[in-house]
């Protein structure tokens, strides 16, 4: 979404939360709270990519901190600025409650196809929690935009930089909690019809099923599949005072704990964007396509370094397998990462293998494994 509000010198959205909880060792504070903020990333040569955060902090000056800190490390490298504006001429938005972003999917795109790579999520977030989350903007029978039948990826999202793969996806990284808990990014390219959502694993970001003090995963995807299908917030912060309509939305600027349904203007705002023509209702999606069984990987390692690649997923269960492996090593978009053993968690920078990418890995012992 674009948010037009700022704070300090950054033209930047807030969204405050409803004094959610943190999973992570720092001590709640009352203030605590979600907001959104809006960056754009440039390198040169490159399109633009905008990048829309929600983040749990203790300020608005924290969760701009946060922010940035995620945003250089998604975007290593590019300078960032802050979106703001009004929505573009003839953006036209059917009431003054929902707004839209600057381009919407074509007929020819839809149904939107999602895939989701569910690595590292969170206990209780499952695939389908993530198609739960499309499914209430694929019920709106006066509108004729749809998802597609949620699919499932091993791909991590990329737009964030710059990198178009053809594919939407949703996925999780470790976007830290240091001066604060992004909860997720979703990211655009302005030329290139392609929308991806990263979400945090850090614990310290609290999202699970919304039980026992978690915010609702499902909730704030419903929101980011909002965006995804083309909405702005229903109501921007601190520009007089927002109708009950608007508070009641999903795409409402403020987490609000959980809110998995549409509310009226959310299904006004998407009918505006692709309405249906008269006595036509589109045909829901079909269920999750479920990944086809992997097939077992033998790996055989030498004594020394090996540059190999690993079966895609979790690092951990790799690792307990091969207990000659000593340290891996990966060098990627974000410079060097590694995982040693013997390491406690925090201080390891890698956790998960990349499907089809090369890894340094050092070995105390020659030995030999069957991976799933």
């Amino acid at each position: 979404m674009r948010w037009i509000n700022g704070f300090a010198m950054v033209a930047v959205a807030v969204l405050l939360g409803a004094g959610a909880l943190r999973g992570d060792a720092r001590p709640a504070a009352a203030e605590d709270a979600v907001r959104t903020l809006d960056l754009r990333v440039e390198r040169p040569g490159q399109p633009a990519v905008e990048l829309h955060f929600l983040v749990n902090a203790r300020s608005d000056a924290a969760a701009r901190d946060a922010a940035l800190l995620a945003a250089r490390e998604l975007a290593p490298g590019a300078a960032i600025s802050a979106i703001g504006g009004e929505a573009p001429a003839g953006a036209g938005i059917a009431t003054a409650a929902f707004a839209l972003w600057p381009w919407k999917w074509d007929d020819a795109e839809l149904p939107v196809r999602i895939a989701y790579n569910p690595a590292n999520a969170p206990a209780g977030v499952t695939p389908a929690t993530v198609s739960a989350a499309l499914a209430p903007w694929n019920a709106v029978t006066t509108s004729r935009f749809r998802f597609a039948e949620l699919e499932l990826t091993n791909a991590h999202p990329g737009v964030h930089l710059g990198i178009a793969d053809g594919q939407n996806t949703i996925g999780w990284l470790d976007l830290g909690c240091a001066e604060g808990c992004v909860l997720g990014v979703t990211s655009k390219l302005p030329d290139v019809h392609e929308v991806d959502v990263v979400m945090n694993t850090d614990p310290g970001a609290g999202l699970g099923s919304g039980a026992n003090g978690t915010l609702d995963t499902q909730s704030i995807l419903v929101h980011e599949a909002g965006h995804l299908a083309g909405l702005e917030h229903s109501c921007q912060p601190l520009i007089g005072v927002c109708s009950p309509l608007e508070t009641e939305a999903v795409m409402y600027w403020r987490y609000a704990g959980l809110k998995r349904s549409l509310g009226a203007d959310d299904a006004a705002g998407v009918s505006s964007l692709y309405p249906t023509p008269a006595g036509q209702v589109p045909n829901p999606p079909a269920p999750i396509a479920p990944l086809p069984a992997p097939s077992p990987v033998s790996l055989s390692l030498t004594s020394g370094w090996n540059l190999v690649v690993l079966p895609s997923g979790p690092l951990q269960p790799v690792a307990e397998k091969l207990p000659c492996v000593q340290a891996i090593y990966f060098h990627g978009g974000f410079g060097w990462t590694a995982w040693l053993r013997g390491t406690p968690a925090t201080l390891n920078t890698l956790a998960t293998i990349d499907a089809g990418a090369a890894y340094w890995v050092w070995s105390s012992a020659a030995c030999t494994a069957t991976l799933p």
